[in-house]
This record gives C-alpha cells, structure tokens and sequence, in this order.
C-alpha cells in the first residue's frame, strides 16, 4: 500500500515516464514500465475523497473538493463546466 497521496502518484507517474523516455538499456525499461503499471493501478484504485479530490463529472478533471459546483443532483462539476451547463440551458 502506498502512502502518497493522488499528486504525488502522479508526478512519480509523469518522473517515471520520463526516465522511460530517456533510458536505452532494455532491462531498465522493463523495470520502469513495471513500476508505471503499479502507479497506474494505485492512481486508478484511489479514494480522491481522501484527498479532499473530485472528478469532474464533465472534463473527468481532478480539482479540490471546495471548487466543486453541484448545480442538480449528486454529480459534482468544476466551475468552468458548471458554467458551460449553465449557460448552454
């Protein structure tokens, strides 16, 4: 189980693309894209509640909790796309 948090797994995440990008010796990259698959999986299984996240349910963004805008129902919109549904009604 990791510790970090959803931003830090994601910039390990971009770290170690990176390193990919840049690593010739075949037996390191193998390693580095084992480790991006682990990442992966733990940035896609995590709880972004207990970051105080969201997801946009329109640009499928991450933002901080306190900007989210509920405009109907449950679902949880950014305030650019809470803005864009608004005006589009």
């Amino acid at each position: 189980m990791s510790t970090k948090n959803y931003t830090e797994l994601c910039k390990e995440l971009e770290q170690l693309q990176d390193e990919l990008d840049g690593e010739n010796n075949q037996e390191m990259r193998t390693e580095i894209e084992k480790h991006i698959t682990d990442v992966r999986g733990l940035i896609a299984n995590y709880d972004l509640g207990d970051d105080d996240l969201f997801q946009c349910q329109r640009c499928d963004g991450i933002f901080d909790i306190e900007d989210s805008v509920q405009p109907d129902g449950d679902e949880l919109y950014c305030e650019q796309c809470a803005n864009v549904i608004a005006n589009a009604e």
